[in-house]
């Protein structure tokens, strides 16, 4: 897995200990759910308030409950979005007719269905913390990429690539919108 770097590792340090206090700052704390541990999450579930404060601003959030990912099953996740691509006769890859939003919705999508498989039984199975984020790349055009909050704290992905990616100051400067 190739990671661009965008912190030093001191800053790094510095937002991995943000995101533990904002996640344990708010009420209730984050909780850890033995029916929500499986290959994908790592057990702890926040509630919507929890990964919005992750989140300045211009974040949509949907479900009441998350569960955090383990970021080592980014590229698990990865090969099943590629596989979904695959099965409807499309290349992975840049194109103008599949572009970033679809990729990113796409593998979101797969993410939260692979979750949700993994607890045929439950009742109750806190959504996926994965979503897309959108951000302006020049005056007219914009990108998305996948976010996810993970036990390292929050991880962006590109779909189209299928590695982690940096977001620095610039990029964040510039999110117009965060799904989860």
């Amino acid at each position: 897995m190739r990671v661009e770097p965008c912190f030093s590792k001191l800053g790094r340090v510095l937002a991995a200990c943000v995101v533990a206090v904002l996640c344990l700052a708010t009420t209730p704390p984050a909780r850890v759910d033995a029916e929500a541990a499986d290959a994908y999450s790592t057990g702890v579930v926040l509630n919507a308030s929890q990964v919005q404060a992750l989140f300045p601003n211009n974040t949509y959030v949907e479900r009441d409950r998350y569960a955090v990912l383990r970021s080592d099953s980014l590229r698990d996740l990865q090969e099943l979005f590629v596989k979904a691509v695959f099965r409807n006769g499309l290349r992975p890859a840049w194109s103008p007719r599949f572009a970033c939003g679809k990729f990113s919705m796409v593998f979101v999508a797969t993410a939260r269905l692979a979750y949700l498989a993994a607890h045929p039984e439950a009742r109750a199975v806190p959504e996926l913390a994965v979503g897309e984020v959108w951000f302006m790349t020049g005056p007219n055009s914009a990108h998305a990429i996948v976010v996810a909050v993970t036990e390292r704290g929050v991880v962006y992905w590109d779909p189209q690539c299928g590695h982690e990616v940096a977001m620095p100051g610039d990029r964040l400067a510039a999110t117009f919108l965060r799904k989860f």
